[in-house]
């Protein structure tokens, strides 16, 4: 590879990590490959700058001739520390906050409101890997009475996924809450608004209170304190099932879901 494609390439990767590295730490010509992978490392830390194309040119030929894969493998090696450092940050913050996460005061629940083991979800109407693993959630729930389900909305898909959200948890005030989310889950095509009302009707809500109560301030409280909870743990996209010990993004399953409750439950009981 010739030294300037390398500095591109050099250059670049380090832009995607949002780091950056000093070139004339390079100069030295008797750095071995673990002082180059620390010093490359540290940098990446410490800098909030990128790399210039006349920085990395100052490299030391040499050492990019002899050994020019270091320097990927340094940004490599942070990169996993970082992912590492983030993942134990997430489990500590789930620990230290399991009483919020697990409330049932904002949520709808599902199952059994005094079960001995808890299961979170994060979700959303109109996502499809949602809708996927509806069917594992709702064995898990027929299927194991201590079961607890707290159903968090967490609508990231556009406004028609906050209006969904709107009326599934002002569906609550009329105790309809589980027809309406199990019809939402197993309707077929675009949830639009259209259609989302069309399901309401459905499953017999009183559509002029139903529209009232969507207007309910403490709606919108609750989906932006999902927002924020979501975001505190690293949550980006949905489903997010989540218990006393673990955060399990994806239709994963419903085998995958049973091993983690029995292992929640273990630290519950």
């Amino acid at each position: 590879m010739r030294l300037s494609s390398f500095a591109a390439f050099t250059a670049g990767a380090v832009v995607a990590l949002g780091a950056a590295f000093v070139a004339d730490t390079y100069r030295e010509p008797d750095l071995d490959r673990e002082e180059i992978r620390e010093i490359v490392a540290a940098h990446l830390a410490e800098s909030e700058s990128t790399i210039s194309r006349e920085e990395v040119a100052r490299i030391s030929a040499d050492h990019l001739r002899e050994n020019p894969e270091v320097i990927v493998e340094a940004i490599q090696a942070y990169q996993l520390r970082e992912q590492e450092a983030e993942q134990t940050a997430r489990l500590e913050t789930l620990e230290s906050r399991w009483s919020e996460i697990a409330k049932t005061g904002d949520d709808p629940v599902l199952g059994n409101p005094e079960g001995d083991v808890t299961l979170v979800e994060f979700f959303d109407y109109r996502c499809g890997y949602c809708r996927r693993a509806y069917p594992d959630v709702r064995a898990l729930h027929d299927n194991d009475p201590n079961l607890r389900i707290v159903l968090k909305e967490f609508p990231i898909l556009g406004p028609e996924s906050v209006f969904a959200s709107r009326v599934s948890l002002a569906a609550r005030n009329q105790d309809q809450f589980a027809d309406f989310h199990a019809a939402a889950m197993e309707a077929e095509g675009q949830l639009t608004e259209e259609r989302v009302l069309e399901i309401a009707r459905d499953v017999g809500l009183d559509m002029e209170r139903l529209r009232r109560d969507m207007d309910d301030p403490e709606i919108q409280r609750i989906i932006d304190s999902n927002y924020a909870l979501a975001e505190t743990l690293g949550i980006r996209g949905t489903p997010a099932f989540v218990t006393r010990g673990e955060i399990i993004p994806g239709a994963v399953g419903r085998a995958r879901l049973e091993a983690a409750i029995a292992e929640a439950r273990k630290k519950e009981s």
